[in-house]
């Protein structure tokens, strides 16, 4: 069984209740995890440790240009790492002040990693983003498709892997609309699950089939959301 979660800490939380949740996110003992909102660099490398001493692996690309890009983690004993990457979702774009975030969004970037399952010999492919937030605005709603149109593409290379995962804030509840190119691509998403409030807005996206659930109780305003495929 492959087990996966994806986890959106909230930038503005403290060290302390990053770690604190991270610590609970790990109890589950998943093997991949995707990240969103980690806060900076100071916040990563304590979030690296926190990983490293669990015995997992850390993705997260450092230079400028992969500033806004999520980072994944891999548990070792699981997987061997055969390649990390980034991959350009979106340039940063004027979105002005109404909605979610700054009147700029940075630019976007999707981590993706290939990763041979050390049990079976298999090569999966697992990507993370964390795509524009308030759709409902013209300008974000271009952004936000433009951003699902650059994961397809992602996807679409990668086909012929014995197993694809994409993890994430979709920002979007809208699986038969917004995000039915994911699907569309062979990706399956389960039944909603809500992570934020009553909203389905984080997803995990499997060309296997699995079973999804929300890990609540954490200090960041999103459960996460934990996947089993078999």
């Amino acid at each position: 069984m492959t087990r996966v979660i994806t986890a959106n800490l909230q930038a503005n939380l403290s060290t302390r209740q990053t770690l604190a949740d991270l610590r609970k996110i790990l109890d589950d003992e998943p093997d991949v995890i995707g990240f969103q909102e980690i806060g900076g660099l100071f916040r990563a490398a304590a979030m690296r440790a926190l990983l490293a001493r669990r015995g997992y692996a850390f993705v997260r690309r450092t230079h400028r240009a992969d500033q806004g890009a999520a980072p994944l983690a891999y548990r070792r004993r699981s997987y061997k790492r055969l390649l990390a990457r980034t991959w350009p979702l979106s340039p940063a774009t004027k979105v002005g002040q109404a909605g979610a975030g700054p009147a700029t969004l940075r630019a976007k970037y999707a981590t993706y990693a290939l990763l041979e399952n050390r049990a079976t010999g298999e090569v999966e492919f697992f990507a993370v983003a964390h795509l524009a937030p308030s759709v409902y605005l013209p300008v974000r709603d271009e952004l936000h498709a433009e951003q699902i149109r650059r994961l397809v593409l992602l996807l679409v290379r990668y086909r012929k892997v014995d197993a694809r995962y994409l993890l994430g804030d979709m920002n979007t509840t809208d699986l038969a609309g917004r995000l039915l190119p994911l699907t569309d691509a062979g990706l399956k998403a389960g039944r909603p699950v809500a992570t934020e409030g009553h909203r389905a807005i984080d997803w995990i996206f499997s060309d296997r089939e699995g079973t999804r659930q929300a890990i609540r109780g954490l200090n960041t305003d999103h459960d996460a959301l934990r996947g089993d495929f078999p």
